[in-house]
């Protein structure tokens, strides 16, 4: 089974009635960051369903498990803010979440599905 089979397995469960699961990708929200360093990271889940992006406490040893749903947000609020060492920093409304190089394949889904309108885009490892 593929991680993205895998992801998808988990996160179905947690998608509302009504929507379609798109993407799900885990993600970090810092408790601390000194000099874009981040320290002792919460882990968080993205689902992106085509109609909201919800946020989701994780469990810490199982990836991309969804536990708990934080906030849902319009489509419009997933924004790529930049890219730090090996992370990308993306906003969700006024949450600011950390996500791993890993991830920037289904990172790259999620913003060409919700289409926003900062015009960056993920580089590939070679650029």
């Amino acid at each position: 089974m593929s991680l993205r089979d895998k992801i998808h397995e988990r996160a179905a469960p947690h998608v509302p009635p009504g929507e379609t699961f798109v993407v799900s990708f885990q993600a970090e929200e810092p408790l601390l960051k000194v000099a874009s360093i981040l320290l002792l990271p919460w882990p968080r889940v993205v689902i992106v369903t085509d109609k909201r992006v919800h946020l989701f406490t994780s469990s810490p040893w199982r990836v991309c498990e969804p536990r708990r749903l934080l906030r849902s947000f319009p489509l419009s609020t997933l924004t790529l803010s930049n890219r730090v060492l090996l992370k990308y920093v993306i906003r969700l409304s006024d949450e600011t979440l950390w996500v791993n190089f890993a991830y920037r394949d289904f990172l790259r889904e999620a913003l060409a599905f919700t289409k926003p309108a900062t015009g960056m885009r993920l580089e590939h490892a070679d650029e």
